[in-house]
């Protein structure tokens, strides 16, 4: 026995030793994060909120800091376990006493050194951050509820500074613009105070390789790591089946938290996974997973010859999604026609309805009548909003348990100690505050700065968001030489030239059309399906078998464009006709085994204005049955042309039109705007102390820009 404890004497001597590491090692990490550059190249998450990797520390020294972290954790075990064996020992047992004692002594220093260490706070800026930072993500966001432990993340994408304004409401766009500005004077300090505890976590990643802070907009997560493992774990095997059958729950939850990645991302695109992290619920997560899915894929690539993904927008029918409407929405598919493919540079799977429902819209209207209304205490700030619907587990014990958190979230927000509350439950341990609170004004602060660079950085790019050169010039005039009548907002917020350029074309594309199909009118060899809109022609004749009511069929086609360009082709392939689009499940009606038409489909029982195909193309498909499974039947898409007139409207093309023009002068008063407050705030914002009071002082690349203008008139 006394062997043993000589033993364990040893053992605590190196964990004592390791945790002495650790704390110089930890020591050196802080300082690092501290003086290295934040954005956007860092990734602030885990327990540290930052990656070794993103520090460009070798490879080598990345592991054996790791392995040191976990023998560290390793010894504390044995500590814990050799303590107890001493305090239960008898002490007839003859262990010499000094031992025994340095032993004890041994265990309390370790135990003391591997405790997180108080937040302590000397600041009154960072102090006001913090305060500002919590009230208002447990108002507008939902961290009360994560630190509460009633939901495992929150999560939210924050703009960068050069995306502004987002609406016509100048006050809500300036109260998001502070959002962002907050958020980012917030996270260092998360990480200066923070990073040691592991029981909560502030995750961000930086959405785009923009070189500034300011330019990158990020998603930022407020992560419970308990509450996340438990809900993962009462899930495993859905995790499972998406994400991998050998995943464990600490597999996942270590790449929620420390891949460097968006949490869709991570979670392979599953929305329903995405729910269910979120603190949604199994079952509202399923189903409102679906529902938010196919909104999703309303905005993606098409794949001719199925249904348009655009579908739910071109619809006129009444459902929960009927507010993606093509005057809303539709300017991302124009975008692409007119050059611009942001929005389409990610692959998504086809969208297509679930097999018992005849189409889309179909399956939302079964969705919708299963939601379940939310308590009206949800929608009241802290709010809690999502999805619930019928037909699972009740959810009444879910609302029951958010009203309380609710109220204790209240009640938290109303204390005057209300940021020393929230460290306490975040670290487990009262912070330490040595600022004089009486001197602190909880109202707006007068410390989220932006300097003089960044202006001058983020200015430059939003005046090069405008490619024309006449709408650059109009920008950089409203911020230089502000005046009221820039104040007006354009009635389509987001317009783009790309817009303009593709709307064009679609109206091109349906002139095309309309001379193709009065041209085919004077062909004798062609038949009419639908007058104006659907006509085929033979080129071969087929067998005996013939196609009536089924659904599934086996066939070769190519599908061209008016000007004969090759869209798609598939020489041999199975597909149910009721998934297709409504000219080509038509226009094979009646055919034969072996039979070869070429159908003309006008654009409305197409794809129309809304797809990644040329917008408002007629398509000329050449197509041959080679099979057909009589086992399959269901019912044909329905007779319903798309509605164009809006594409043809000259309302639409002004309204475009003007919007294109009035946007860059409001964007330069809000930036102007913007820029006056933060000055009156705070001098250190203005771009030049230097400048006499009224003078107007003009950044650089704003005077070249001015002079180059001056100098071509």
């Amino acid at each position: 026995m006394i062997r043993v404890i000589n033993v364990l004497g040893v053992i605590l001597f190196v964990a004592i030793v390791t945790c002495v590491i650790k704390e110089f090692v930890l020591t050196i990490y802080q300082d690092v994060l501290r003086r290295s550059e934040l954005y956007p190249k860092t990734n602030f998450s885990g327990c540290f909120g930052i990656s070794f990797k993103k520090l460009l520390v070798p490879l080598k020294v990345r592991k054996k800091v790791k392995i040191g972290w976990g023998f560290m954790d390793i010894m504390l075990k044995i500590q814990k376990f050799s303590f107890r064996i001493i305090c239960s020992t008898n002490y007839n047992l003859r262990i010499h006493r000094s031992m025994k004692l340095w032993m004890i002594i041994g265990c309390i220093l370790m135990r003391i050194s591997c405790q997180a260490k108080p937040i302590s706070i000397d600041s009154m800026q960072d102090y006001a951050t913090l305060d500002q930072f919590f009230k208002m993500t447990f108002l507008s966001e939902e961290y009360g509820y994560v630190l509460e432990g009633s939901k495992p993340i929150s999560i939210r994408n924050f703009l960068s500074l050069d995306s502004f304004p987002i609406s016509k409401d100048l006050k809500h766009n300036e109260i998001e613009f502070n959002k962002a500005i907050l958020v980012r004077e917030a996270i260092p300090l998360w990480n200066k105070f923070c990073s040691q505890q592991k029981n909560f976590v502030l995750k961000v990643v930086s959405l785009n390789d923009q070189g500034s802070s300011f330019l990158a907009p990020l998603e930022i997560a407020f992560i419970n790591n308990s509450k996340l493992q438990q809900v993962i774990e009462e899930n495993i095997d859905l995790f499972r089946y998406v994400l991998g059958s050998t995943n464990t729950v600490q597999d996942i939850v270590s790449s929620i938290i420390y891949v460097n990645q968006p949490l869709i991302n991570i979670l392979n695109h599953d929305l329903t996974l995405v729910g269910i992290v979120l603190g949604f619920g199994s079952h509202n997560s399923i189903i409102g997973g679906r529902q938010e899915s196919i909104c999703a894929l309303s905005i993606s690539k098409d794949n001719p010859p199925f249904a348009p993904q655009s579908c739910l927008m071109q619809d006129k029918g009444e459902h929960s999604l009927d507010f993606l409407s093509p005057e809303r929405y539709g300017t991302y598919y124009l975008e692409l026609a007119g050059g611009d493919d942001v929005n389409f540079r990610v692959d998504l799977p086809r969208l297509k309805p679930q097999s018992r429902f005849m189409n889309l819209v179909d399956e939302v209207r079964n969705i919708d009548k299963l939601e379940e209304p939310i308590p009206d205490f949800l929608w009241q700030e802290p709010k809690f909003v999502f999805g619930a619907f019928k037909g699972g587990s009740s959810n009444q014990p879910f609302f029951n348990q958010l009203h309380e958190t609710q109220k204790k979230i209240r009640t938290l927000l109303g204390n005057s100690h209300f940021l020393e509350l929230v460290l306490e439950k975040i670290n487990k341990e009262p912070p330490v505050i040595r600022i004089k609170k009486a001197m602190f004004n909880s109202g707006p602060s007068k410390f989220f700065i932006i300097p003089q660079d960044a202006w001058l950085e983020i200015l430059h790019s939003v005046a090069n968001r405008f490619i024309d050169k006449e709408m650059k010039l109009a920008f950089i005039k409203a911020f230089n030489h502000p005046n009221d009548s820039y104040l007006k907002p354009p009635v389509m917020m987001g317009v783009s030239k790309a817009v303009f350029e593709g709307l064009k074309k679609a109206q091109s594309n349906l002139i095309k059309a309309d001379l193709l199909f009065d041209k085919l009118l004077n062909d004798t060899s062609i038949k009419q399906l639908v007058p104006k809109q659907l006509y085929f022609k033979t080129i071969l004749q087929g067998n005996e078998k013939r196609l009536g009511k089924e659904n599934r069929v086996r066939i070769g086609y190519v599908i061209e464009d008016t000007e004969g360009n090759i869209l798609f082709a598939n020489h041999d392939s199975w597909l149910h006709l009721s998934e297709t689009i409504t000219g080509f499940a038509l226009g094979l009606q009646g055919m034969h085994v072996q039979e070869k038409r070429i159908l003309y489909i006008y654009p409305t029982l197409a794809y129309g204005a809304l797809t990644t195909l040329p917008p408002c193309s007629a398509l000329t498909i050449t197509v041959q049955l080679l099979d057909i499974d009589s086992q399959s039947s269901a019912t044909l898409p329905p007779l319903m042309p798309l509605d164009l007139s809006w594409v043809q409207d000259p309302s639409y093309y002004r309204v475009l039109e003007e919007s294109l023009v009035q946007q860059p002068y409001f964007f330069g008063m809000f930036y102007r705007e913007m820029w006056n407050k933060m000055k009156a705030l705070n001098s250190s914002v203005c771009i030049d102390d230097s400048q006499k009071e009224g003078s107007e002082h003009i950044p650089s690349f704003i005077c070249e820009e001015l002079e180059e203008s001056a100098k071509e008139s």
